[in-house]
C-alpha cells in the first residue's frame, strides 16, 4: 500500500472521529435544559404554583389519596398533574405516562405535599372546638409565609440571571422581613451564561413580581371568603347546639307540667260540691213550655 493511500485513510479516520465528537457534543447540548426568558417564565410559574398548593394545604388540609374524592387533582414531585378517575386509580396526560396508572399508595409516595412517610395534614380551618377569631392569627401568619416564599422565588430568579455556567448552584436568597434561605438556582433563568441580554432578565423579574402580586391578591380575597364562611358555619353549629339543649330542657318542662296537670284533674272529683254550682240546669223544654 502506497504512502498516498495511507495518508488518505488517516485523513478519513480523523474526519470520522471529529464528526463523532461533534455529534456527541450536540447530543449533550440538546440534553441540557434550555435557557431563555420564556423558559424562565415557565419555571417561575411552576414554582409559584407549587407554593400556592402548599399554602392551601396548610389552610384547608391535605388527606391521603384513599380519602380523595373522584375527580380530585394532585401533583407529583416533578409537578405533573394526576387525576383520580376511580377508586385506587390515578391517571395523567403527561407525555410518557399516558398508559400509566397509579394506586393510592403510589400517589401518596409521589405526592409533592407528602413527606417521606406519607401522613395526613390537618388544615387550620379543620381545627375543632375553637372560634374563628382564635384561628385568625394562624391564618394571617400562613398568608405572610406565602408572601415571603413568593418574594424568595422572585429573588432566586433574579440572582440566577448572573450565575455562571449552565448547572444549578446553591445561592442564598433573602427578602425584607423574611428569613434567609439557601436555594438552588434556576438553570433556565441563568440568562447571562446562556448568552442572553440583561434586559431579558429584568423582564423576567418584573413578570415574576407581577404574577406573584396578582396571586397574593387572589389568595387574600379567597382567605377572606373562607374566614367569613367558617365564622358563619361555626356560629350556626353553636346556635344549633345551644338551641338543641334549650329544646331538650323545654321538652322536659312541658312533660313534667302536663303530668302535674293530669294529676290535678284526677283529684277534681274529690272537691266538695256547693249548692250554687251543683244544681242541675233546667232543661230547654221546660224553660220554653207555657203554663
Amino acid at each position: 500500500m502506497s504512502i498516498r493511500n495511507l495518508s488518505a485513510i488517516g485523513i478519513a479516520l480523523c474526519l470520522l472521529l471529529s464528526s463523532v465528537k461533534t455529534t456527541k457534543a450536540q447530543n449533550n447540548a440538546s440534553q441540557t435544559s434550555p435557557v431563555g426568558a420564556s423558559v424562565c417564565r415557565v419555571i417561575v410559574e411552576q414554582e409559584l404554583a407549587k407554593e400556592q398548593r402548599l399554602y392551601r394545604s396548610v389552610i384547608l388540609g391535605h388527606s391521603k389519596a384513599e380519602k380523595a374524592p373522584i375527580g380530585e387533582v394532585r401533583y407529583d414531585k416533578e409537578g405533573n398533574a394526576w387525576i383520580k378517575t376511580e377508586k385506587e386509580k390515578w391517571k395523567t396526560v403527561v407525555k410518557g405516562y399516558e398508559n400509566t396508572t397509579w394506586s393510592d399508595t403510589q400517589m401518596d409516595r409521589m405526592d409533592e405535599q407528602m413527606p417521606e412517610k406519607p401522613k395526613e395534614r390537618k388544615g387550620i380551618l379543620e381545627t375543632k372546638r375553637m372560634l374563628t377569631s382564635d384561628l385568625v392569627p394562624y391564618l394571617t401568619q400562613s398568608f405572610r409565609a406565602l408572601q415571603c416564599r413568593i418574594d424568595l422565588i422572585c429573588r432566586t430568579a433574579e440572582l440566577s440571571i448572573d450565575v455562571k455556567g449552565k448547572e444549578k448552584k446553591k445561592i442564598t436568597v433573602s427578602a425584607p422581613g423574611c428569613m434567609e434561605e439557601e436555594r438552588d438556582s434556576f438553570p433556565a433563568c441563568q440568562l447571562v451564561a446562556g448568552g442572553n441580554t440583561q434586559p431579558e432578565g429584568l423582564d423576567t423579574l418584573s413578570y415574576c413580581r407581577n404574577i406573584g402580586r396578582d396571586m397574593l391578591s387572589r389568595e387574600e380575597d379567597l382567605l377572606r371568603l373562607l374566614v367569613e364562611y367558617d365564622a358563619a358555619y361555626r356560629s350556626l353549629m353553636q346556635f344549633a347546639g345551644n338551641f338543641d339543649l334549650f329544646l331538650g330542657s323545654f321538652e322536659w318542662s312541658i312533660g313534667n307540667l302536663l303530668r302535674q296537670t293530669a294529676g290535678v284533674l284526677g283529684t277534681l272529683q274529690r272537691i266538695p260540691c256547693f249548692i250554687a254550682s251543683c244544681d242541675p240546669q233546667p232543661s230547654s223544654s221546660s224553660a220554653h213550655s207555657g203554663p
